[in-house]
């Protein structure tokens, strides 16, 4: 199957943004769609999970395309509100000191 110009330029502009996602056993990962989180409160997560001396790094995933006939991956999405967010990040907190 051959590949379009555009389908081309959004997997190198996806590869661009990925470039700024962490890794490792010390990170916190949040992958969520834009307007169900504001830039403000990922300051704040970022903030509360550095006080416990991890990272934090998030990704939005939002105008990215996941279905593919050549790629298969099974991911599993939670929508859950900010507060749920807010609360597992301070239990996580509360837990490590």
């Amino acid at each position: 199957m051959k590949e379009t110009e555009a389908h081309k330029r959004h997997k190198l502009e996806k590869e661009e943004k990925l470039k700024s996602v962490k890794s490792g056993k010390n990170v916190f990962h949040l992958y969520y769609f834009s307007g169900m989180i504001s830039p403000t409160n990922l300051v704040e997560y970022e903030n509360s999970i550095t006080e416990i001396g991890r990272e934090f790094s998030s990704f939005d995933k939002s105008g990215e395309i996941y279905n593919s006939v050549t790629t298969f991956t099974l991911d599993v999405c939670f929508i859950i509100s900010q507060i749920t967010v807010q609360s597992i990040i301070i239990n996580s907190i509360n837990s490590g000191t």
